[in-house]
């Protein structure tokens, strides 16, 4: 996570649990889509449970993901790749606005990776030695 743009790199560590796993008549498997999250503060795991929703997960190669909170006020559409292509982002926010979120609060990052490694490509991930 960065604060600013030309501000350091800091990791913060989470504990997430998930909130509506348990099956329903409507979701006899549970939906998994409601977690909770408690980050970590000077060691310990604060008992926050902050809510986070997966709204949506591309399944079928899990290259995309949007994630916000029960009252829309945050999103993140997330790509493995830094910069997805035009169709593929304009699909994802099309789905947000369609998931009731305010388009016009969205703000689109560009990623700088020269304070970084590159993230590794989720088939280089998948290889064992």
């Amino acid at each position: 996570m960065q604060t600013r743009k030309d501000g350091p790199v800091q990791l913060i560590e989470q504990r997430a649990t998930i909130v509506n796993g348990a099956p329903t008549t409507e979701a006899p498997g549970g939906t998994n889509t409601r977690w909770s999250l408690s980050p970590k503060v000077a060691g310990v795991f604060l008992p926050l449970n902050l809510a986070y929703l997966v709204a949506y997960c591309d399944t079928s190669d899990y290259s995309s993901t949007i994630i916000g909170v029960p009252d829309r006020s945050i999103l993140y559409v997330m790509t493995r790749t830094p910069t997805p292509e035009p169709e593929v982002r304009d699909a994802l926010l099309d789905r947000c606005k369609h998931l009731g979120y305010n388009m016009r609060k969205v703000v689109n990052v560009e990623h700088d990776y020269t304070c970084v490694s590159p993230p590794t490509p989720p088939e280089q991930q998948m290889k064992t030695s």
